[in-house]
């Protein structure tokens, strides 16, 4: 029965030595095809769980059940595990009966219910907030322009503080509208799309700013010539965009002496979309792996912090899988995957063949 059942269980003494374990327990540690250890903490080490053998003598359990993660930032699970006291006959306590459960996708779940909440309340604000923060910076970019013009004459030192205004004005306007494009996404409006040609207008248009030039940027972009796909051309513009600025960033942040950013594409086996994304800058961390797609988040010293949440909502807004992984040498390479889409014929054009093909 033990064996046969979904759930990992655990049979210890009181001093938290195994007695029996199933098969579910030991495929949850991935120790399925090792020699099983002897003692609990050789399979997981908590405090919680030294205090629960501790507390025998006072026969109450100070935690029935906690939660405990395994795994790398990669393949992370969530354990469940519970605790019970295993009697003798006579009622004696002989030991613990631990059962562990992986709960990996219900936490998963609670944390896309959360964001979806968050998202929610996020949306009802941004309408309004974005209207209160964008007329006073039309108001302030049109006199910025109107002094800057003005026949009397401005002063270069003037000319110097009124660039910064109209450049820190643009930049606000740059966050509001990351903001509003996070908070209030839209189903994607897909068409086809010459994928080759999509990305090196991006990147030439990236070319013209000056971070480009600050490390000599050369840039590649590998694409079989005619490859299309059905997209929402306006989102991944944007995603292609956000990918080429954090690049930029990441190469003058480094060491390196002359930047590269390479990008690839082609149709996967299935008819999808596979494109590749690399760069010789400094890398993602191991440690913050886990957060870069989270709403907020960044390391620089300016920026909204959601150029690669509206990246990772763009890729799931299609179906698609995105991932980060560092570079052979240096930099970091970003994987996307969408999955094949065949557009839905629309009526009209159904009842515009039928009508061709009937026998006059």
């Amino acid at each position: 029965v033990i064996r046969s059942i979904n759930v990992g269980l655990m049979i210890t003494n009181k001093t938290g030595e195994i007695i029996t374990m199933n098969d579910a327990a030991l495929s949850l540690f991935n120790a399925l095809h090792f020699p099983p250890k002897k003692h609990i903490e050789e399979y997981i080490v908590r405090d919680e769980i030294r205090e629960t053998f501790a507390s025998l003598s006072e026969e109450k359990l100070p935690y029935p059940r906690i939660e405990h993660e395994l795994g790398d930032a990669k393949q992370r699970r969530t354990l469940s595990i519970s605790f019970s006291f295993w009697r003798g006959e006579e009622g004696e306590i002989k030991g613990f009966v631990v059962l562990f459960e992986d709960i990996t996708k219900e936490k998963e779940l609670e944390q896309r219910i959360k964001i979806k909440d968050c998202l929610a309340a996020v949306g009802e604000l941004s309408a309004g907030l974005a209207h209160e923060i964008r007329n006073p910076l039309a108001s302030m970019g049109g006199a910025v322009q109107m002094l800057s013009s003005s026949q009397k004459g401005v002063s270069k030192t003037d000319q110097r503080l009124l660039a910064i205004i109209e450049r820190e004005a643009k930049r606000l306007n740059g966050i509001v509208s990351e903001f509003l494009q996070f908070a209030s996404p839209k189903p994607p409006q897909r068409q086809e799309v010459n994928i080759r040609n999509l990305m090196e207008d991006v990147m030439n248009l990236a070319k013209q700013d000056e971070r480009f030039k600050l490390k000599k940027i050369q840039t590649k972009v590998q694409v079989p010539e005619g490859l299309s796909f059905w997209l929402d051309k306006e989102t991944i513009t944007q995603l292609l965009w956000n990918i080429c600025s954090n690049a930029v960033d990441a190469i003058n942040n480094s060491k390196v002496e002359k930047g590269k950013i390479e990008w690839s594409g082609n149709l996967t086996a299935q008819k999808g979309l596979f494109l590749s994304f690399k760069d010789n800058g400094c890398g993602i961390p191991e440690e913050i792996q886990e957060q870069i797609f989270s709403p907020f988040f960044t390391t620089k010293n300016s920026g909204s912090g959601l150029g690669l949440s509206i990246i990772h909502n763009v890729v799931k807004d299609h179906g698609g899988e995105i991932c980060s992984k560092k570079g052979i040498k240096t930099g970091c390479e970003f994987i996307v995957t969408l999955p094949a889409y065949r557009p839905q014929k629309r009526k009209s054009d159904t009842l515009k063949k039928e009508a061709a093909n009937r026998v006059p």
